[in-house]
């Protein structure tokens, strides 16, 4: 839903803590799809591709 759904969750979500497609992805990234060691699925992403998914940060509060 691109950037209009991310402003429509970040206002039901501002109860909660808000909502933030970036940090979205990063979890995402680092938490499901993220190779372990013992673990061949997924994905093994370099440090410059996580890094890009955080090129546009935001802060809300």
């Amino acid at each position: 839903f691109g950037h209009a759904g991310e402003r429509t969750l970040q206002n039901l979500m501002k109860e909660y803590g808000g909502f933030e497609g970036n940090a979205q992805t990063l979890r995402l990234i680092t938490e499901i799809f993220y190779r372990s060691e013992n673990d061949r699925k997924g994905l093994n992403p370099t440090r410059a591709f996580i890094d890009s998914i955080l090129k546009y940060k935001s802060l809300y509060g």
